[in-house]
């Protein structure tokens, strides 16, 4: 069943194909989490990433790093899809990689400065860092996201923890225990 059309890096499309297809493109790095994808006949497009059938296929072929699809030199003239027993001709398709990591998250960053500083700035300062961490590694889990720096939105987070309540809860623990300690080592008159 002939029901997909994709969008290239050049903008063209191609298709209609089959979800056998796509899913074998899948595994063969010609499509990726964010390759622009449709229904036959639907004006609206999504990325593969959303096509739950597609899923599991991109993230196996994604691990080693993000795909882009580039038609070969091939495919530069018009019309060179042609049908051939009932579905789209498959188009030569050049996969090239492109490395993860290529701009690491502006709140990851964020996340971890502030997260260090976070003991300058009791309270206030940690919980930004644990709030800018968190909101970091939901960005970088997205689908399709190509920016790194997930290690420095954990490390926010985890100074935020530790500098906001971890350290704080230390001090007063002891201060508690010091007035303890003073308290019942006053001598008791006995009359």
């Amino acid at each position: 069943m002939a029901d997909w059309e994709i969008k290239g890096a050049d903008g063209r499309l191609y298709g209609p194909v089959s979800l056998v297809t796509l899913r074998e493109w899948a595994r063969e790095g010609r499509i990726n989490m964010g390759t622009p994808i449709r229904r036959e006949g639907v004006d609206t497009w999504q990325e593969c990433g959303d096509v739950h059938s597609l899923r599991r296929d991109l993230l196996r072929a994604s691990r080693g790093g993000a795909l882009r699809v580039q038609p070969a030199e091939a495919l530069a003239e018009a019309g060179a899809l042609a049908e051939a027993g009932g579905e789209a001709a498959q188009p030569a398709l050049r996969v090239t990689p492109q490395r993860r990591g290529s701009q690491v998250s502006g709140l990851a960053i964020a996340s971890f400065v502030i997260g260090l500083l976070g003991w300058w700035v009791p309270f206030i300062g940690p919980m930004a860092a644990f709030g800018l961490g968190c909101a970091a590694l939901g960005r970088l889990s997205a689908p399709g996201n190509r920016a790194s720096g997930r290690a420095l939105a954990i490390l926010g987070a985890v100074f935020g923890v530790l500098f906001g309540m971890v350290i704080p809860g230390m001090i007063l623990l002891s201060a508690l225990v010091t007035r303890l300690a003073e308290h019942f080592s006053k001598p008791v008159p006995w009359y």
